[in-house]
């Protein structure tokens, strides 16, 4: 999961999204001061799974984060590395050479 501002010291959030949305399946959350709501649509289009705005209450974000990793679980996908010659399930612990 990434949690990210939209106000970076050195560059824009908005920025980063599009940049990590493009290589990887994590989970985006803007966390932000940035109310207004063309920020909150283009966070969205972006592909954010969620806007959350300063101040927030502690407890409704770690629900929102817990419901967040439960919809997007890896439980079961299986995780291997195969190079052609070996093949490594790591959802299984199994490895296989093959010759």
């Amino acid at each position: 999961m990434i949690i990210l501002d939209i106000n970076l010291p050195d560059g824009s959030g908005f920025d980063l999204c599009k940049i990590w949305r493009g290589k990887t399946i994590a989970p985006i959350i803007f966390l932000t001061a940035k109310d207004m709501e063309s920020d909150m649509l283009k966070g969205y289009e972006l592909g954010a799974e969620d806007y959350i705005t300063k101040p927030f209450h502690v407890s409704v974000f770690l629900k929102k984060v817990e419901v967040l990793l439960r919809k997007t679980s890896t439980k079961n996908i299986e995780h291997i590395y195969n190079d052609g010659n070996l093949f490594l399930n790591f959802t299984k612990r199994t490895a296989m050479l093959l010759l």
